[in-house]
């Protein structure tokens, strides 16, 4: 008689359960620390008054700025930190959902790494404002040109640093579609998400968008990978 494969994976249950509880923790850590990353740092400034009077009007609004920039550069770190971790995790959950699909998952982690890459980024530009605002330590070294320009460019960044997460996000929705293993509505959502930031992206010229829905699909790993755990057959003894 032919040997049968087990049905499910032979990993202790402790060390399953770890790596799952991590991969739950973990995108909710990213989704919560990317989001709270770029909703504190230096004021936005609303008023296009403020622009059109030059750099040295942005620069003044500026003032007192320095320590929300500073936190929030640290948060962007602690982002790319827990990217960093989740990599490994959220690829290992995707092989064992769809184990033919191993080329297709080695480039979902190849967007994790750049991802993390980028969200490294983000915080060091932050930083570099943050050395430059009225109160930073380097503030003596920084014009007022310099310190408009790096502000505009870091309110960018750290939410287009968050575009690599859109090729994670499209090649999860291939990967379930063409090979299974995660429910269809995880595939469809991923589909979604990463067309309307496309759409966003190539028709408005706003690559911020990606820092929005990123979250959200982060959340639903972290449900899939909920959901997955407590499914788990348990071993006849």
């Amino acid at each position: 008689m032919a040997a049968v494969a087990p049905a499910f994976e032979t990993v202790p249950s402790t060390t399953a359960d770890r790596r799952v509880t991590s991969t739950i923790w973990l995108s909710v850590a990213v989704a919560v620390l990317g989001t709270a990353a770029t909703m504190v740092g230096t004021p936005f400034i609303s008023d296009t008054d403020v622009y059109a009077r030059g750099p040295e009007a942005v620069f003044a609004e500026l003032t007192g700025g320095h320590v929300p920039s500073q936190i929030g550069a640290a948060l962007l770190y602690a982002t790319a930190l827990c990217l960093l971790l989740l990599r490994p995790r959220l690829t290992a959950m995707l092989r064992n959902a769809a184990p033919a699909a191993e080329q297709l998952i080695d480039r979902i982690g190849a967007t994790l790494d750049v991802a993390a890459a980028t969200v490294t980024i983000g915080a060091v530009f932050k930083s570099i404002l943050t050395s430059g605002l009225p109160g930073g330590v380097d503030a003596d070294f920084y014009s007022q040109v310099d310190v408009a320009v790096l502000y505009t460019i870091s309110g960018q960044l750290q939410f287009g640093v968050f575009v690599p997460l859109v090729a994670t996000i499209g090649l999860t929705a291939v990967l379930v579609f063409r090979h299974g293993g995660l429910p269809r509505w995880v595939g469809a959502l991923s589909a979604f998400l990463a067309f309307a930031v496309c759409a966003v992206t190539v028709a408005l010229g706003l690559p911020w968008s990606a820092g929005l829905v990123t979250p959200i699909w982060l959340f639903a790993m972290a449900f899939t990978a909920w959901r997955g755990d407590r499914r788990q057959p348990v071993p006849a003894t």
